[in-house]
């Protein structure tokens, strides 16, 4: 208590001002610093005190602003002291400002450590003019946006005005369009509840539109078919499948009922769902009584055509008994005009060896004209019989190189080569499916055809290559087999595929005239074809068309 009795006391003290060495200039620097110190020092506070007044609900920290007006103010008191101190030595005074300025300033400090972090929390002015601009910049964009809304929203009421306008012009078009059908035309809800008919119903019918709203149709059906459409209709209003039936309508002019085609679509938004049923009624009974008539018309065919196969299948067997016994038939004839002939054959021989000599000419001539009669005679038979085995004595089929079938057929007619100076030329050939030992057979006649009718002083030559032929049909060849033959007229083109058809005398060219009927029946036997290509003096070009696999109806065994 006694410091504060003596706090205005200058007892036992002296003025700063006669201590030292102080000059008036000196003094003055002090005490005119001091002053705008602390007049500064008062002015700060007053400041913030006021700008914390002003911004009591705005400002944050607000107790910061009071404890650094205090610690300024505080600090300016120091400093006006210090003027005092010049002329009177308050010391005790100036302590005890000094201690609140000390308190003042830790207070500041304490409360800034609870405060700084918070503040550094705080968005800086220009984190605030950013965001103020930003806000700036999404209110504009949203008031233009809005304004781009408000032309959409425009421009579809528009489109929306227009579309709803079309609807009606389609749906008077609609109108119009079902007016003038020949068929009747309705609409329904996606219930199933029909709300529009045209006027083809009503003229139909006799009844009218309202009277036939919803399920009112029914009394026009035939009472058979009212069960099956309702069944049908329901499944379609049901599932969303098309609608399609057949029944029968009554015709109000004359009773009559009429089978119709009944056929009904649904029409869907954009969701998938069913918005309306689009229905329509064809009359289809003339075609539904010329279908009927067809039908019987067809029972009755079909019954012709059963008796007829059944006709045919008797004939087919009867055929098969004739061939086989004309087959037997052949073989045994064969075997029986054989023998006599190799008779006559073994007794002319033995006559001629023994009793030749005897013989006058005209006796010689004689015997030697018998024995060529029975040798022709027996080549007749042994064609015949190969001819009638074509199909009779037939092989399986299999697979068939042509090139190596060649390579046996010049094997087997060396010597005739080399006796007529002739030569065989074989190109490039396919494999086939075919009869191995009947294309040996074809392929040999052929080329002995060639050998055969050769031309005088010109060795003979036969060809036998594939030859390219886009004409053809799939999986089909085409072979050629051409000599530098003689050759033959045009005309006789189908003519030298007759049996026992002869060009040419005996005398000239040997032969019994078969060889080419055998190749004939070989190759149709395959299902394929062949053809004469001839001039006369520049040789002759055979064409053979063959599939490369076993056609459906050839003999494969």
């Amino acid at each position: 208590m006694e410091f504060f009795r003596n706090l205005f006391s200058n007892t036992g003290f002296i003025p700063r001002a006669i201590c030292g060495d102080w000059t008036p200039e000196l003094i003055r620097l002090h005490n005119v610093s001091d002053f705008f110190i602390w007049t500064a020092y008062i002015a700060i506070p007053l400041v913030l005190v006021r700008f914390a007044y002003s911004k009591r609900r705005e400002l944050p920290f607000r107790q910061l602003f009071w404890l650094f007006g205090i610690f300024i103010l505080a600090c300016g008191t120091t400093h006006l002291l210090d003027i005092v101190m010049f002329y009177n030595p308050l010391y005790r005074l100036s302590g005890l400002v000094k201690m609140i300025t000390a308190a003042a300033s830790w207070g500041t400090v304490i409360s800034l450590f609870h405060v700084v972090p918070h503040a550094l929390k705080m968005r800086s002015p220009d984190d605030l003019e950013r965001e103020i601009e930003q806000r700036r910049n999404a209110e504009t964009a949203l008031q233009t946006s809005n304004e781009q809304l408000e032309m959409r929203v425009a421009q579809r009421t528009t489109e929306l005005e227009k579309i709803a306008a079309e609807l009606r012009a389609s749906e008077a078009g609609f109108r119009l369009l079902t007016e003038v059908m020949p068929q009747i035309v309705w609409t329904a809800r996606p219930d199933g509840f029909l709300d529009y008919y045209n006027q083809r119903w009503v003229d139909y019918t006799g009844m009218s539109v309202e009277q036939t709203q919803g399920w009112g149709w029914q009394p026009v059906l035939h009472p058979d078919d009212v069960a099956p459409c309702l069944d049908a209709w329901t499944h379609s209003t049901r599932t969303g499948e098309p609608y399609e039936i057949e029944y029968r309508f009554k015709r109000a002019s004359d009773g009559a009922y009429r089978w119709h085609l009944g056929r009904a679509l649904p029409l869907r938004d954009e969701a998938g769902n069913i918005v309306k049923w689009f229905g329509t009624g064809t009359d289809i009974d003339d075609q539904k009584r010329a279908q009927e008539e067809l039908e019987e018309r067809v029972r009755q065919r079909t019954a012709q055509l059963e008796a007829a196969s059944e006709i045919q299948g008797r004939l087919l067997a009867e055929l098969e008994r004739s061939n086989t016994e004309l087959q037997n038939f052949a073989s045994a004839a064969s075997h029986d005009l054989q023998e006599p002939l190799r008779a006559i054959q073994t007794f002319g021989d033995r006559l001629q060896t023994r009793h030749g000599a005897s013989l006058d000419e005209e006796g010689q001539d004689y015997l030697e004209r018998m024995l060529g009669a029975a040798t022709r005679m027996r080549s007749l038979i042994v064609d015949l019989l190969a001819y009638s085995r074509v199909t009779s004595k037939a092989s399986a089929f299999s697979e068939v190189n042509l090139a190596a079938t060649m390579r046996g057929v010049a094997a087997d007619l060396a010597q005739r080569l080399e006796e007529s100076g002739g030569r065989i030329e074989v190109g490039a050939l396919p494999t086939i499916v075919a009869d191995a030992t009947q294309m040996r057979q074809l392929f040999q006649n052929l080329v002995v055809n060639g050998l055969k009718f050769h031309r005088e002083e010109v060795p003979p030559v036969v060809s036998v290559r594939q030859e390219e032929d886009a004409s053809l049909a799939e999986n089909f060849c085409r072979i050629v087999v051409e000599d530098n033959g003689i050759g033959f007229e045009a005309q006789y083109g189908e003519r030298i595929f007759a049996p026992f058809e002869r060009l040419h005398t005996r005398r000239k060219y040997e032969g019994t005239g078969i060889g080419l009927a055998i190749c004939r029946k070989i190759v149709e036997r395959h299902g394929g074809s062949i053809v004469a290509q001839s001039v006369v003096g520049q040789g002759t070009r055979f064409l053979i068309t063959l599939p490369l696999h076993a056609q459906a109806g050839t003999i494969s065994a």
